[in-house]
């Protein structure tokens, strides 16, 4: 009975610590970063469950995205909870306790299985020939709890993953790694006795897992990665290839559903038109900043501060003074042979290491979805690789001696404590739109997202001669932001600048003719000046095209008026 009440202690103190660092969650509310679109203004998911709704998830891309287990959690939060932001944020938490916990069980359990499998053939050795069983335990043989049980705390309470957990449009990265780590209670299962009823408890939750959110699409390589630690499944290699083979033909469905799904998401991107072309961001540029990426995650994971909920992908001129490339090309390569090396008798290294380069491979910005450069979010599954590396590799490069676990429990604690104290503070950021955007302004530099998304926010508080200029400073930044002109002309309409504004919406439409609002805004401008006619045109003709926008409050009015 010991490992099922240590199983139940550790899971209990889980949830505690991370309803500690995410205890100022219920009281934020949503954010005008996605969460309109995605989920209260969001006419698939608004109504809550029903049939039409269900129908168009699972056969429309919406917001550049095809992920319709996603759509269908947000459903649920609208039926359950309204627009009632505590309760999506809750749910949002639920799932991530849930994951935290699953981590911890599935890598105990799956070093214990290892080391089972590790030792069978001895055991099997000294049966036939009657020998006692050896003395004590082999020295890499340690028990799992404490590295499980730190691992699984770190993802729980990381500052990094804040975003992922408070962030409601960010559903899709909770609910798809809860999927994640049923994959792998289930891969657990089917090691232990492959059949085609276990294989059934791989296949659903990594085919609902995709659904939810296409980057588990990686999962079935870090299979692999767990067939060679914990599992240990992979130690027939030495036998040759035919041993391994089975191993290999095992994740040949998962892989082929992983291709299709991505192909659906790529093909409903691309007609959405959120995949920046390689005129936009050279393919250089992209690879630049992607080995950049790498070496920044790794800093953010080790010092997890001035986080923010955006940052630009840099203007060329300015990758060099990030760092440079190839010095980071030339580290990340360095610790990839290292890893190597000290694979075979330290094989925790090796699977960490290539968990965190495979599972970013997503989204390390070689296929870039709009003009992020990083994201906080991203770190949410890598991590884990990075998590077990350094918390395995401590456990047993630790001296044993009497104050080991003493030791390590203090070390624990002061670091976790560290953590929750900055995620608690992390979480206070997204309490709303205002705090969110002013935190990324003071964190990062030329954030032009921050400064428009700011200027929208104030337009919408009637603080227009201060939003101007915010959208002015994004303007500054990169002059070629049509939402920036379209909130710099919001911002003069409201001051009474109607020929500057009219300037400002001619801008925009003439970098995004598909800005609706810019249209729509243009014509009400044209209506104040006394262009009645040529206003009715513009009105008209956009509304022919966009009638769902006669719902935004004003425009009905705008468009009698003119």
């Amino acid at each position: 009975m010991a490992r099922p009440r240590s199983d139940f202690l550790v899971c209990l103190g889980l949830c505690a610590i991370t309803a500690l660092a995410f205890h100022g969650l219920a009281g934020n509310g949503f954010v005008d970063f996605d969460d309109p679109e995605y989920v209260f203004r969001n006419e698939l998911v608004r109504d809550g469950f029903t049939a039409e709704g269900v129908k168009r998830a699972f056969t429309e891309a919406s917001n550049y995205n095809w992920h319709p287990v996603t759509w269908l959690s947000h459903m649920l939060d609208m039926s359950l909870f309204g627009q009632k932001p505590a309760g999506h944020h809750l749910h949002s938490l639920v799932l991530h306790m849930a994951s935290a916990c699953l981590l911890f069980l599935v890598l105990r359990r799956m070093v214990e299985a290892g080391e089972r499998r590790r030792t069978a053939p001895r055991r099997r050795r000294r049966a036939r020939k009657r020998e006692p069983p050896e003395p004590g335990r082999p020295a890499d043989a340690i028990d799992p709890l404490w590295p499980a049980a730190m691992v699984a705390a770190l993802f729980a309470v990381h500052p990094a993953h804040v975003e992922s957990v408070a962030w409601a449009s960010e559903r899709k990265d909770t609910l798809s790694t809860l999927f994640w780590m049923l994959t792998l209670a289930g891969y657990l299962r089917y090691g232990e006795r492959a059949t085609r009823s276990r294989y059934a408890l791989v296949w659903v939750p990594f085919a609902l897992g995709l659904l939810a959110k296409s980057m588990l699409a990686t999962l079935p390589f870090v299979l692999l990665l767990l067939d060679y630690w914990p599992l240990r499944r992979l130690e027939a290699s030495r036998a040759g290839l035919a041993r391994v083979r089975p191993l290999l033909m095992e994740k040949v469905p998962l892989l082929m559903l992983s291709a299709a799904v991505m192909l659906v998401v790529t093909l409903a991107q691309w007609s959405e038109g959120g995949l920046a072309s390689l005129t936009e961001i050279p393919a250089s540029h992209r690879v630049a900043n992607a080995v950049l990426s790498y070496v920044g995650y790794l800093k953010m994971l080790a010092w997890p501060v001035d986080l923010a909920a955006f940052y630009p992908f840099p203007e060329p001129d300015r990758l060099a003074l990030l760092g440079s490339p190839v010095l980071a090309a030339a580290a990340l390569l360095a610790v990839t042979g290292l890893t190597l090396r000290l694979g075979r008798t330290s094989p925790f290294l090796l699977v960490g290491w290539f968990w965190y380069l495979g599972t970013l491979i997503p989204v390390i910005g070689l296929v870039k979805l709009g003009t992020v450069a990083m994201a906080d979010r991203y770190t949410y599954v890598p991590g884990i690789g990075i998590f077990i590396a350094l918390v395995w590799g401590i456990a047993v490069a630790w001296p044993r001696h009497v104050g080991r676990t003493t030791a390590l429990a203090a070390i624990s604690a002061a670091v976790l404590l560290a953590l929750v104290t900055l995620t608690s503070r992390q979480v206070g950021f997204w309490h709303d739109s205002e705090q969110l955007w002013l935190r990324a302004l003071a964190v990062t530099e030329g954030n032009y997202t921050a400064h428009s998304n700011l200027a929208a926010l104030w337009i919408q508080q009637d603080r227009s001669v201060e939003a101007a200029a915010q959208a002015r400073r994004a303007l500054e930044i990169r002059h070629d932001h049509a939402q920036a002109h379209h909130n710099l002309g919001t911002a003069l309409a409201g001051i009474g600048d109607l020929g500057a504004a009219e300037d400002a919406f001619r801008r925009a439409l003439a970098l995004d003719a598909d800005l609706v609002a810019s249209r729509l805004a243009l014509a009400d401008t044209r209506r104040r000046r006394g262009n009645a006619s040529a206003a009715l045109e513009l009105f008209e003709e956009t509304l022919a095209r966009e009638p769902h926008w006669l719902e935004v409050p004003g425009v009905r009015s705008s468009y009698r008026n003119a």
